[in-house]
C-alpha cells in the first residue's frame, strides 16, 4: 500500500475564520474553488474516488465542505475522514502547494515513527508531533484520516534553527528531512503558517 504526504503554506487564520461556523461563507468558497483548476480538480478527484461511499451515504466533497463551514465537521461519523478532505480542498483553493519530493515513495506509516525517533534525538524536535499528529490549533475536523497536522508560523524560526544545525545525508530520512526543511524555509519566505495531511 502506498501513503501520499501533502503540504500547503496557508493562512491559519483564514482557515478559522471560514470553519468557524460564524458565518456562512459556502457561496464565496464555492465560487473560488471553481475559478481555480487545481483546486475544482481536487473535489473531481475526491467525488469519483469515494463514488461507492456516497451511494452508502458518506458526503460528497461540497456537502463535507458545507459541514465543515457551518462548524458542523467535529461530529463523529463513519464518514468524518470526508471532512479532513474538505479541509484539504480548503487548503487547496486558499493556500500554495509545497513539493513533497521526500515523501513520494512512502509506502508505511513506519516511516514516520522512525522519523519521530530519529528527529527527536538528532535535532531535539518531534518531527511527528510538530508536523503530522492532529493539533488543537485549529477547529480542524475530527478524523483520523488524512492524519492533519497544523504549524503555526511562530514557531518556525526555531525549528528553522534545529535544521541548520542536521547533517541532511542520513540514507533513510535525509530526503524527508530536507522537504520538511524547504517547508520551514517556505514558510519563513511567505510568512505562513503550514497544513499537512498524510493519507
Amino acid at each position: 500500500m502506498s501513503y501520499h504526504v501533502d503540504a500547503y503554506l496557508v493562512s491559519g487564520q483564514k482557515l478559522k475564520a471560514l470553519t468557524s461556523g460564524k458565518k456562512d461563507h459556502l457561496e464565496t468558497i464555492l465560487k473560488d474553488i471553481d475559478s481555480k483548476r487545481s483546486a475544482s480538480d481536487f473535489v473531481q478527484r475526491l467525488d469519483a474516488e469515494f463514488a461507492e461511499d456516497h451511494v452508502q451515504g458518506c458526503p460528497t466533497a461540497p456537502e463535507a465542505l458545507q459541514a465543515l463551514v457551518k462548524g458542523q465537521a467535529q461530529q463523529v461519523t463513519e464518514w468524518e475522514y470526508m471532512y479532513g478532505y474538505a479541509l484539504q480542498l480548503l487548503c487547496e483553493t486558499y493556500g500554495t502547494t509545497l513539493g513533497n519530493a521526500g515523501f513520494e515513495a512512502v509506502n508505511s506509516v513506519e516511516l514516520l515513527v522512525d522519523l519521530e525517533v530519529f528527529s527527536a534525538r538528532v535535532l531535539k524536535l518531534r518531527v511527528y508531533d510538530e508536523f503530522f499528529a492532529m493539533p488543537p490549533d485549529l477547529p480542524l475536523p475530527l478524523s483520523e484520516y488524512p492524519m492533519i497536522g497544523f504549524l503555526p508560523l511562530s514557531r518556525a524560526q526555531k525549528i528553522a534553527a534545529n535544521f541548520n544545525q542536521l547533517n541532511l545525508e542520513h540514507p533513510d530520512f535525509g530526503k524527508s528531512l530536507a522537504t520538511i526543511q524547504s517547508w520551514v524555509d517556505q514558510m519563513l519566505i511567505e510568512k505562513q503558517d503550514l497544513v499537512t495531511f498524510f493519507y
